[in-house]
C-alpha cells in the first residue's frame, strides 16, 4: 500500500482550551506571518494577542481596559479545516484503477516476478528521493509540493495506459514512486501544520487517524466502483482514465488548504537553504532522544505494507473472476478503516499491548497467505486492522517528538528506510514467485514483522498528554 502519508489517543469532546502562553520575555521582531492567533476560548470570552512591533508590547487577558477591536482569525475555522483534510484524503485515494492495476500488468504479459521488480523500483526511487524531497517540503509551501506530486502520479498512470509494456510499466511506476517520495513526509507534516495552526496539537493523533480512515474509505469506494464497472463490461483501461481524471478535484481540495502553516514560532528556525534544512533534519533524527528508535519502528512497519499489493493476484490465483477481485481486496481497506477507528479511541494503549496487537495481525496475514482457500483472504483485512492501529499509534507518538522546522525531513528519513525495507521484501517475493502466484515469496516476507514486535515492546514510549482534552477530530 503506497502511503502518502502515510498514517490516537482518546480525546474528550470538550471544547478547545488555550495553547500554552509564550514567555513574557519576548524577542524584538516584527511578525512574519501576520498576527499569530493565540486565541483562547474560555466561557464567553475570546482574547487575541495583538501585533507586536517591539518587545513587551503584548496584550494579555488581563488588559481589558485597552482592548483592541476584535480581528477575525485569518485561518479557516478548525472544523472546516478538518473536513478539508478529510475530503482531500478521500479523493486522493479514490479511483477504480487502484484495485486492479496489477491485473492490468498481468493482462499485458507482466509476470508476478516482473511485478515485484516494478514494486522494487518503486521503493528504490523512494530510497533515493525521500529525504531530499522532505527537505524541499520544509522550505517550499507544502500544498504546492503536494499538488506537484499529484500531477506526477496522474502522468504515471497515463503512461501505464498508453504504453503497457514492461518498460512503460517501469516508467509509470517510477513517476508514481516520485509522487510517493514527495508526498510521504510532506502530507503528514502538512496535516500537523494545519492542526498546529489552530492550536490543537493534542488533537493531532485523532485527526491523523481520521485522515487515514477517509483515505482508505476512498480506496474502498473505488473498489466498489471498480466491481460495478467491471460487471457492466467497462475495461480496466477506461477505469484507469477515470482514476487519472480524479486528480483534478484532488488538487482543488488541496489548494483550499493554503494559509495555515505551523503556528509554533518558538520552534521556527531561520534556515539559510534547503541544504541547511536537510542537515538540520538529519541531525534531529540522530540527536533528539528516542526519535531514531521511533523512526526504526515506523520504517519497518511502513515498509511491510506489501501484502495488499498482491491481493488481486492472490484472488485470481485462487479462483476469483476479474469482476469479483475488487471485493476480495475490499476487506483490506475496511480493515484499515476499522484499525484507524481503534487507534482514534485508544491513544493511551500500553506499548506492550501494541506489540501484542501487531503480532496478532502478522499471524493472521501469514495464515491467509499460507492457506489456499479463497475465503481465507478476508483474514488479511483483519490483520491489516491490527497493523493499522499499530501504525497510527506509533506514527502519532513520533510526530509529537519532532520540531516543526524539520518535520517533513525527519518523517522522510523514516520513509527512506521504509523504502529500503520494502525493496528487500519485494525482491524476496519476486525471486520466490513462480509465474503469477506470489504466495511463496509472501510466506517468507511476512515474518519480517517479528523484529518490529520486539522493537515496540522495548522502545515504544507510553502515551503522554501535553495538555487538556481538545475538540474531537
Amino acid at each position: 500500500m503506497q502511503r502518502t502519508s502515510s498514517r490516537c489517543r482518546r480525546w474528550g469532546d470538550a471544547g478547545s482550551t488555550p495553547s500554552s502562553s509564550r514567555s513574557s520575555t519576548t524577542r524584538d521582531r516584527a511578525p512574519s506571518r501576520g498576527c499569530r492567533a493565540s486565541a483562547t476560548r474560555c466561557g464567553q470570552f475570546c482574547w487575541r494577542s495583538s501585533t507586536r512591533t517591539g518587545p513587551d508590547k503584548r496584550r494579555t487577558t488581563g488588559d481589558r481596559g485597552n482592548e483592541a477591536p476584535s480581528v477575525p482569525d485569518p485561518l479557516p475555522g478548525w472544523r472546516r479545516t478538518r473536513w478539508r483534510l478529510y475530503g482531500f484524503a478521500f479523493v486522493d485515494e479514490f479511483g477504480p484503477l487502484f484495485a486492479l492495476y496489477t491485473l492490468w500488468f498481468s493482462d499485458n504479459g507482466i509476470t508476478a516476478a516482473q511485478t515485484s521488480v516494478v514494486f522494487a523500483l518503486w521503493a528504490s526511487v523512494g530510497i533515493l528521493l525521500e529525504i531530499p524531497s522532505g527537505a524541499l517540503a520544509d522550505r517550499v509551501d507544502r500544498c504546492t509540493v503536494m499538488a506537484a506530486a499529484l500531477c506526477l502520479r496522474a502522468i504515471g498512470i497515463s503512461v501505464w495506459l498508453l504504453w503497457p509494456s514492461f518498460a512503460g510499466i517501469l516508467l509509470g511506476a517510477g513517476l508514481w514512486a516520485l509522487h510517493s517520495a514527495i508526498a510521504s513526509g510532506t502530507w503528514e507534516a502538512l496535516v500537523y501544520d494545519q492542526v498546529a495552526a489552530h492550536h490543537h496539537r493534542d488533537a493531532y493523533p485523532r485527526v491523523l487517524a481520521r485522515v487515514e480512515q477517509f483515505s482508505h474509505a476512498g480506496v474502498a469506494l473505488g473498489l466498489l466502483l471498480a466491481t460495478f464497472l467491471a460487471t457492466g463490461g467497462v475495461s480496466i483501461e477506461t477505469m484507469g482514465w477515470l482514476t487519472a481524471a480524479v486528480h483534478l478535484p484532488a488538487i482543488g481540495l488541496l489548494r483550499s488548504l493554503k494559509g495555515a502553516r505551523s503556528a509554533d514560532g518558538e520552534e521556527e528556525e531561520e534556515l539559510d537553504s534547503w541544504w541547511a534544512t536537510l542537515r538540520s533534519g538529519l541531525r534531529t533524527a540522530r540527536r533528539v532522544p528516542g526519535v531514531a528508535r521511533m523512526l526504526a519502528i515506523g520504517a519497518v512497519l511502513e515498509g511491510m505494507f506489501i501484502v495488499d499489493e498482491y491481493m488481486p493476484l492472490l484472488a485470481r490465483q485462487r479462483g476469483a473472476s476479474d469482476e469479483w477481485v475488487p471485493l476480495f481486496v475490499l476487506p483490506v481497506y475496511l480493515g484499515v478503516i476499522a484499525g484507524g477507528e481503534v487507534a482514534a479511541r485508544t491513544a493511551a494503549m500500553r506499548a506492550r499491548l501494541v506489540a501484542w496487537l501487531l503480532l496478532a495481525g502478522a499471524t493472521l496475514l501469514f495464515v491467509a497467505v499460507a492457506r489456499s482457500e479463497l475465503g481465507l483472504l478476508t483474514l488479511v483485512g483483519i490483520g491489516y486492522a491490527a497493523i493499522q492501529t499499530t501504525w497510527v499509534l506509533t506514527s502519532a507518538r513520533t510526530q509529537a517528538a519532532l520540531p516543526d522546522s524539520t518535520r517533513a525531513t525527519v518523517t522522510s528519513v523514516r520513509a527512506f528506510f521504509a523504502g529500503i525495507w520494502a525493496t528487500l521484501a519485494f525482491a524476496v517475493v519476486g525471486m520466490l514467485s513462480p509465474a503469477q502466484d506470489p504466495s511463496l515469496g509472501l510466506l517468507v516476507a511476512v515474518p519480517a514483522y517479528l523484529p518490529v514486535v520486539i522493537m515496540i515492546w522495548a522502545w515504544l514510549p507510553e502515551h503522554r498528554r501535553s495538555g487538556p482534552p481538545r475538540e474531537s477530530g
